[in-house]
């Protein structure tokens, strides 16, 4: 007949319990909460240069907003920079989206001119605030379900419709996006490369367009502000 080995009791000190405890409440992510705020750059004849500053509550030092800052600096010293050379140009401006107040988003468009040459670019901005994380195109791209090549082969294919005789479609690049209501990716902004023979406005022959492409209905329609 076998024998039944006794039950051994297992003694916890209440010290390390609460060690534990107090270390596994350590590994939960501390959030700050971040706002946006527009600042003046700059007054042009048109109005002001508006910015975007980022900033947390407690004035907390956040990875994520430090990165978002120097992004926008980044183009606020180009653009200072380039007001110092009478032979250098810088258009900056803003584009704040509020539809959904769980993600701070701006689009920032420059438009950089040295002599003949320029070029324009787009930047979205766009802060997770339950998450705490920065969102990138590739982030926007995944929430979506489709990729930057589909998105630029919609965009080249709808551009023959607003094509002029003179322009060629040379290649595409998805640049930003925008999040609705509902926490879906609504728009993606696309920048078309453009080669063109009209050499009064354009002596270097090409220049830059943006058009958006409409996730919901797959549509392509002209970047609205510009």
């Amino acid at each position: 007949m076998s024998r039944m080995m006794p039950i051994q009791k297992i003694h916890i000190c209440p010290f390390l319990i609460c060690l534990i405890l107090l270390l596994s409440g350590c590994t939960e992510k501390h959030v700050p909460k971040v706002s946006v705020e527009m600042i003046a750059l700059a007054r042009e004849e048109d109005g002001d240069v508006m910015v975007p500053k980022f900033m947390t509550s407690d004035d907390s030092d956040w990875a994520p907003v430090n990165e978002l800052n120097r992004q926008v600096e980044s183009l606020e010293n180009l653009y200072l920079s380039a007001k110092a050379d009478e032979d250098h140009s810088f258009i900056l401006e803003s584009y704040p989206n509020s539809s959904n107040p769980d993600f701070l988003q701006i689009t920032l468009y420059s438009e950089e001119s040295y002599g003949t040459e320029s070029e324009a670019n787009l930047l979205s901005l766009v802060y997770d605030r339950d998450q705490g994380v920065i969102l990138r195109n590739q982030d926007a791209l995944t929430m979506a379900g489709i990729t930057g090549v589909q998105v630029s082969s919609a965009v080249g294919k709808a551009y023959p419709s607003f094509r002029r005789d003179e322009d060629e479609l040379h290649s595409t690049e998805v640049q930003g996006f925008s999040i609705d209501e509902n926490g879906k990716v609504s728009d993606f902004y696309v920048k078309l490369f453009i080669d063109t023979e009209e050499s009064d406005l354009h002596p270097d022959g090409k220049y830059e367009l943006f058009y958006v492409y409409h996730t919901e209905d797959g549509s392509v329609a002209p970047f609205p502000f510009r």
